[in-house]
């Protein structure tokens, strides 16, 4: 952490070091649920981890209001274009790991929602969430996970192997609590509905 400092913010070390260190603490001791799962990213090692796991994948000739049909009550989607798309989307998963078996994507999301805790409990992520379009996000995301594993682990299974994602709103974040956690863990049926939606096949 001191070395990032100094590097991208030298005048600022002395005071913004106590700072992080306080944060890195709450981020890595959140209580982190997922799918009947619980632990914290303080147990997640090094060499588990895929820091910015970058994806391309090719689309062709695809509307984009089609993505509508995966809306669901406590998951909006904004669709803002309806003129058919094609050519290539790329992605970055901020962070992609795995932790007893089973494989997971993680967000850092540092959106103001309000100056308390209270901000930051479950129902209001839902809807900061849907506000920004990132249960979108996390759907494509997923079918990226799910074809990058399937070419690479042996067997895989998205029922036994894949454990959900993760959005961190790190301003919200308390070690030993759950506020500023949104977890979910996909249907496999919609993650097969926009696959096929996309037809795509992921070469990153």
């Amino acid at each position: 952490m001191q070395i990032a400092l100094k590097k991208f913010a030298p005048k600022h070390v002395e005071d913004w070091a106590p700072m992080l260190s306080d944060l890195l603490q709450e981020v890595t001791q959140a209580k982190i649920e997922v799918a009947g799962e619980s632990f914290t990213l303080a147990d997640i090692p090094q060499e588990k981890r895929l820091n910015e796991l970058e994806f391309d994948f090719n689309v062709p000739v695809f509307n984009p209001s089609e993505l509508s049909t995966l809306e669901q009550i406590d998951s909006r989607i904004n669709v803002k274009y309806y003129e058919s798309w094609e050519g290539i989307m790329n992605g970055k998963m901020d962070m992609f790991f795995e932790h007893n078996g089973k494989y997971y994507i993680l967000d850092w999301k540092s959106n103001f929602l309000g100056d308390s805790l209270s901000y930051y409990q479950k129902e209001v992520l839902s809807e900061a969430m849907s506000e920004n379009n990132y249960h979108l996000q996390y759907l494509i995301y997923t079918v990226a996970a799910k074809k990058y594993l399937e070419s690479r682990l042996a067997g895989f299974n998205y029922e036994l192997h894949f454990g959900g994602v993760i959005y961190l709103f790190v301003r919200g974040v308390r070690a030993g609590a759950n506020s500023g956690v949104f977890t979910c863990r996909p249907p496999l049926e919609k993650i097969e509905k926009l696959e096929r939606m996309l037809s795509m096949d992921v070469v990153g």
